[in-house]
């Protein structure tokens, strides 16, 4: 057992958790993507990015929100499956508590989308085109894009994406009991590997020495049950 995985134990306790409400996506629950861990990688005061995601369940189905602002806006995949992270991207990672396998589902500005499952980084399984296409809702908005100035801060992109993820297609919830599944675990993250100047924000804090987000030690979680609060 490295360091990293002795710290993820004592940090684990700490970890966040919401309380994801049932109802319209815009009614959710607001989080904010915007936790910084690797400083070389930290956005500049006048080229600031703010991600947030509105959260909401209905059914078997997991809705997000996505608000990104940033400087620099990159779209450059022509399908799924693809590397979304290196366009502008937002992501979410998502863990059924009893098992060892996490899904990460990775939006870019596009429309097009990057589903896989595994235990690790390595070694991932892609879900079909069809399967994506099938179980997953998603909306791109692009509200601004301008070039930024660096000097004043002016000009740069806003955007949203809107999601909803049938959890029962992957794995993530068996078919029509929500009641059993009191919580999963997950992180939200927004990056853009491919942009001049990258960055890598998630909700729940990672520390490892360069950015990782398939690191499931760090992951939050996503409380269903109204019995707990956050």
């Amino acid at each position: 057992m490295d360091k990293y995985e002795v710290e993820a134990m004592l940090m684990k306790s700490e970890s966040k958790q919401c309380v994801v409400p049932v109802g319209l996506v815009e009614e959710g629950i607001l989080l904010p993507v915007m936790e910084s861990p690797w400083p070389e990688y930290e956005p500049f005061a006048l080229a600031p990015v703010s991600v947030s995601v509105r959260v909401s369940r209905e059914a078997n189905r997991l809705q997000l929100l996505y608000r990104v602002s940033a400087p620099e806006l990159r779209r450059m995949c022509t399908a799924h499956n693809q590397d979304v992270h290196a366009d502008s991207c937002v992501e979410v990672f998502l863990r059924n508590p009893r098992d060892e396998e996490y899904v990460n589902f990775e939006f870019s500005a596009t429309g097009y989308i990057k589903v896989g499952r595994g235990e690790s980084r390595a070694n991932r399984i892609l879900y079909a085109p069809e399967t994506i296409d099938e179980s997953i809702d998603y909306e791109v908005r692009i509200l601004s894009n301008s070039l930024h100035d660096d000097t004043d801060g002016t000009g740069g992109c806003e955007w949203t994406a809107r999601i909803s993820i049938d959890l029962t297609v992957f794995g993530l919830m068996p078919p029509g009991h929500m009641d059993i599944l009191p919580y999963l675990e997950a992180n939200f993250q927004a990056c853009g590997d491919g942009l001049e100047r990258p960055y890598f924000l998630v909700w729940n804090p990672i520390d490892t020495p360069k950015p990782d987000f398939h690191r499931p030690e760090f992951f939050g979680r996503l409380v269903f049950s109204p019995t707990i609060s956050s």
